[in-house]
């Protein structure tokens, strides 16, 4: 599905806004990595749990939500 459709369509189902952006792989997800390896996470463990793995999962991930 391309941009324009899905504007379209979000736009027909009464979004005001909508849009498209990449999610390629992240070019700095090797420094989170290192981050987390050392540490400094804490004990917030939202930040290591399956949800921040995801790009390691599915790479070619193609959906993407946000607020």
């Amino acid at each position: 599905m391309d941009r324009e459709t899905v504007e379209r369509v979000a736009h027909e189902c009464g979004f005001e806004l909508a849009g498209v952006a990449p999610t390629g792989p992240l070019e700095d997800f090797v420094h989170y990595q290192t981050w987390v390896d050392r540490g400094m996470a804490g004990e917030m463990r939202y930040l290591t749990d399956r949800r921040a793995a995801l790009r390691r999962i599915r790479p070619t991930s193609w959906k993407a939500h946000s607020p």
